[in-house]
């Protein structure tokens, strides 16, 4: 069915198809690179960089080539899956983007994470965004989904991770230069399924690193063998709402500080459905469910998690 619009060309008012604007908004994706990054503004889609999707080939060298170019890179829907087999590692301002969960689909082979922001930058990566696209690894437990190191306000949205392996999502503040942070992400509709050790990891390695302030909306994982959601001693003032973990040993680990989760569901869990370790303080729960647990306890060992003073009589306040 042919809708019809009105389009203002050149002052004149003509009648024109919808199929007709879309390829005036969207240039078609043909040629070499360099073709693809002079329409602008453009994505650099992977296939013209020389990426096929197959399955089979291994499209790690179309990638790299995408992320090095000036543009937004497309993730388009293969014939079966885009195969990865090194480390991708993402700049500031770039953002990476498919078409859907279930869609764009990249199968990781690789031993280490399949996406990272730059370890070795010496100021904080900024803006960096992930964006509907699925990624599915072997299981090998060597192996991670996406890793934030150091960045300030990086997005990831409507992506899922399957079989990784090891942990889906890193966020890490390691010091390097004069830079030991990772602030304001945001994370929505991330869904790490499968074969994982940990689900989302919120880290820092040493004195005074760490990550904080970051936004978690409608997290889901599941099967995680160690812990869906593993919350290190430096990483505090992390808001969760709608956060979800099934068929996992644990559902969260908090070692941090003043972490607030609005509406966390843990549904059979083998041991703690969430477990404070020394260093907690001061997090807080509201609306929570906490079902089939089995080895442990629904609240392990809470006396780690003392309330601040300010808030000793909050009904809400585990104990």
């Amino acid at each position: 069915m042919w809708w019809r619009l009105r389009a203002i060309i050149g002052g004149a008012a003509v009648a024109v198809s919808v199929g007709t604007v879309a390829a005036l908004l969207v240039p078609e994706v043909s040629g070499s690179a360099k073709e693809v990054e002079a329409v602008g503004p453009a994505w650099a889609d992977v296939r013209a960089y020389g990426a096929v999707g197959d399955g089979k080939q291994n499209d790690t060298a179309a990638f790299k080539r995408a992320l090095a170019s000036e543009l937004p890179v497309l993730i388009p829907r293969p014939k079966d899956a885009f195969v990865i087999k090194e480390t991708l590692v993402v700049p500031s301002g770039k953002t990476v983007s498919g078409v859907g969960k279930g869609q764009s689909i990249i199968r990781y082979v690789g031993t280490a994470e399949s996406f990272t922001t730059d370890p070795d930058a010496k100021n904080k990566t900024r803006d960096v965004t992930f964006r509907d696209f699925t990624i599915i690894g072997t299981g090998n437990r060597d192996a991670n989904g996406i890793m934030l190191i150091r960045t300030s306000n990086a997005t990831v949205e409507n992506v899922q991770i399957r079989e990784i392996g090891g942990i889906g999502l890193i966020i890490e503040g390691t010091r390097k230069g004069n830079v030991d942070q990772a602030h304001y992400a945001f994370i929505q509709n991330l869904h790490i399924v499968g074969a994982n050790r940990i689900g989302v990891q919120l880290r820092g390695k040493g004195k005074d690193e760490g990550t904080n302030r970051h936004r978690f909306f409608f997290l889901r994982v599941g099967g995680s063998s160690e812990v869906a959601l593993d919350i290190w001693e430096r990483s505090g003032t992390n808001n969760f709402f709608g956060f979800a973990a099934e068929n996992v040993h644990t559902g969260v680990r908090i070692a941090g500080r003043n972490n607030f989760f609005y509406g966390l569901q843990v549904e059979a869990a083998a041991k703690h459905g969430v477990e404070f370790a020394p260093g907690a303080e001061g997090n807080r729960f509201v609306g929570t469910t906490l079902a089939r647990v089995k080895g442990g306890q629904r609240w392990g060992n809470a006396q780690h998690n003392p309330p601040r003073k300010d808030s000793e009589k909050d009904p809400e306040f585990a104990k």
